[in-house]
């Protein structure tokens, strides 16, 4: 090889090098205003980030931080901020959940990931302050644009909202939004929402969660399942007191809220208002 051919080979052998460094340095980026959609392992749970237009922030949107145990109860309302995105595409973000009639932080979870072009992944950790026996981590993935794990919400149609809440050997029949009243010695003892639905997306993944007062009880939260057909009723939602060193003293007053969501959206939430009052115990 002559010389002539020698420094021309170096000459492309560079500048292949600076290809290839610029290629991994846009792949290392996430992508500049795209929205990412993936999963959470642990339950499925959905997760979506926004990258802002500038690509050196991104904002979170967990529903709610995933349980590792069968109680619990997570908030309402998310409080986060856009976290700051590294020059190799890591970042690191808090979503706090509220329980919006205390503004109580009852949940925590630490997002940790990096982007690498149309993809990020990373790992999730959901805190919970009063009940660290729920405390966990798990892996999480997403791409740009996905859209398995955005269901439209117009695809689901409520026929009807309720509540059946158990007092004793009692079941009454609330309907959404409403208030039952009953004597405070003769405590509410089971509380299911009832919803009954047509044109379901069948085969696709939904989540539901309950929100109560902070009472002494348990509440299951944070169910994820899938639709199974087409019309019918979802009610394997329900809070039950649990008082293993007390008596029965019940579900607390004040207002439980249900929602259920499709690909992170909310379908439907409506509310119910437990009302022990002591002067409807008679004599």
């Amino acid at each position: 090889m002559s010389s002539r051919e020698m420094r021309l080979a170096l000459v492309f052998a560079c500048l292949g090098a600076v290809l290839l460094s610029a290629a991994a340095a846009l792949a290392a980026g996430p992508l500049k205003g795209a929205k990412y959609t993936g999963m959470i392992v642990h339950r499925e749970q959905t997760i979506s980030l926004k990258v802002s237009a500038s690509g050196k922030s991104v904002s979170l949107n967990v529903p709610f931080a995933p349980l590792y145990c069968e109680g619990g109860a997570t908030g309402a309302r998310q409080i986060t901020k856009p976290a700051t995105i590294s020059s190799n595409g890591s970042f690191q973000g808090t979503i706090s959940y509220e329980f919006i009639p205390t503004h109580e932080i009852t949940a925590k979870l630490l997002v940790k990931g990096k982007f690498s072009g149309h993809t990020v992944s990373g790992s999730a950790r959901s805190e919970f302050p009063h009940a660290p026996q729920c405390n966990g981590s798990s892996a999480f993935s997403a791409k740009a644009g996905a859209g398995a794990a955005r269901v439209a919400t117009v695809a689901l149609h409520v026929s009807s909202r309720s509540w059946e809440v158990g007092q004793g050997n009692n079941v009454h029949s609330v309907p959404a939004g409403g208030t039952l009243k009953y004597c405070s010695t003769e405590p509410a003892t089971g509380l299911t929402p009832v919803i009954a639905y047509t044109h379901a997306p069948v085969g696709k993944s939904y989540q539901i969660t309950l929100v109560g007062p902070a009472a002494e009880g348990t509440i299951r939260a944070g169910v994820r399942v899938r639709f199974s057909k087409a019309s019918g009723r979802i009610d394997n939602t329900y809070a039950v007191p649990s008082f293993p060193h007390r008596g029965p003293e019940g579900l607390a007053g004040g207002s439980y809220t249900y929602s259920l969501l499709i690909g992170g959206k909310t379908a439907t939430s409506f509310k119910l208002t437990l009302d022990p009052q002591q002067g409807l115990c008679g004599g």
